[in-house]
């Protein structure tokens, strides 16, 4: 059995001697989510934040500066700490939440060097500023975390890492396979019905060159909206 493994029968075990200790619900300890709704009413901003089980978040782009609010959680609880009691629920400060590995993805709004402004509850639009720290936080199986990517980077890095889906709620003319980067442009032949995993190929705009394996069809390559070009997401990593 390689260290890898091992490494990961022992995550697993913790998460499962969590359940029985804690009794919290299986499914959503180990499913954790990531967008759900499109268009959604949340606000995607220019890019993400790979935040740590301990988020500070300041008042302005100065340690010095006063905090707004603390966040925390782990692979233990998938609840979410609120130093102010704000924030009772993690899809409030997450577009996308997996505890037992390790990720916790926040909007960033804005950036300067070393800070990030991040929506740290996309209920009522508040913002503050992170500090941008790596140090001691990167594990083996997030080395991101403390990262900010803007959506483009997020995309060429992320999409070509894991398999990709389709939001709930897109409607079929976006789940259409085109041979060019345009909304008008033609169709390839093909139905999304059997769809068993999207490819990433390649990135352009808000545009990907997708390879889509199904049940049967065969496996058609074309292009497909991740993004629409008011910053709605169209598609998003599997993690």
């Amino acid at each position: 059995m390689t260290q890898n493994l091992i490494t990961q029968v022992k995550r697993y075990f913790i998460v499962i001697v969590l359940l029985i200790v804690g009794g919290l619900p299986a499914a959503a300890l180990l499913t954790g989510f990531g967008p759900e709704n499109f268009p959604g009413h949340k606000n995607y901003g220019t890019g993400v934040y790979f935040a740590p089980n301990n988020i500070k978040i300041y008042e302005d782009p100065d340690l010095n500066s006063s905090l707004k609010e603390i966040l925390n959680w782990n692979i233990a609880r998938v609840q979410i700490n609120s130093a102010t009691g704000e924030i009772e629920d993690p899809h409030q400060a997450f577009i996308a939440f997996y505890p037992y590995k390790g990720i916790a993805i926040m909007t960033v709004s804005d950036d300067i060097e070393n800070w990030a402004e991040v929506i740290y509850d996309q209920k009522s639009d508040k913002r503050g500023w992170v500090y941008l720290k790596t140090e001691g936080l990167k594990t083996e199986y997030n080395p991101y975390v403390g990262n900010f990517y803007t959506w483009l980077q997020f995309m060429q890095t992320f999409a070509r890492k894991n398999l990709l889906y389709f939001i709930s709620g897109v409607p079929k003319s976006m789940r259409t396979l085109r041979s060019a980067p345009q909304d008008n442009a033609r169709p390839v032949n093909y139905d999304f019905s059997q769809v068993r995993s999207i490819e990433f190929k390649h990135i352009r705009g808000n545009w990907l060159l997708v390879r889509v394996r199904d049940l049967g069809q065969g496996s058609p390559i074309g292009w497909l909206r991740w993004r629409t070009d008011d910053g709605k997401l169209v598609m998003f990593c599997s993690f």
